[in-house]
């Protein structure tokens, strides 16, 4: 890995580990007022060796190299291409349901990913989506519909 993707990673990491530590967590894990470790305690705990993580990441991207270019090419964006396509998926599956929703996901990823074939790319996402949806209505007995 290059300085230039390092100090990336290292920048969005430390922003996701914030993000994480004081909205996400708060937000979405309560803990009730009872003694010992409260529920956010490993959620915390794994954002803040994150944002420390990053911090050391970016400090040695700016050791290893003063100036950083940070041109940003196709290729270092697969990751954000990979997000949104999740979220747009999470967006399909409130709308119109597991699926539907999912065979567009799957083929977008693997469109990300670099998969061309269009019979690979079909036969793959439905028979994921297939067997995802045996798992989860049969086996686990949950209504994705």
């Amino acid at each position: 890995m290059n300085t230039r993707s390092e100090f990336i990673s290292g920048v969005f990491f430390f922003i996701f580990s914030l993000i994480l530590l004081f909205f996400i967590t708060p937000l979405f894990v309560e803990s009730p007022n009872c003694s010992g470790m409260k529920a956010s305690f490993f959620p915390n705990l794994a954002s803040s060796i994150l944002m420390v993580s990053s911090l050391v990441l970016i400090l040695k991207s700016w050791k290893n190299k003063g100036k950083l270019n940070l041109k940003i090419k196709l290729e270092n964006m697969k990751p954000l291409y990979v997000i949104l396509a999740i979220f747009f998926h999470i967006i399909l599956f409130e709308n119109f349901g597991f699926l539907i929703s999912t065979p567009i996901a799957l083929i977008a990823l693997m469109l990300i990913m670099g998969q061309r074939k269009m019979k690979n790319l079909f036969l793959n996402a439905f028979a994921v989506t297939g067997l995802l949806y045996a798992l989860f209505a049969y086996v686990l007995k949950l209504n994705l519909t």
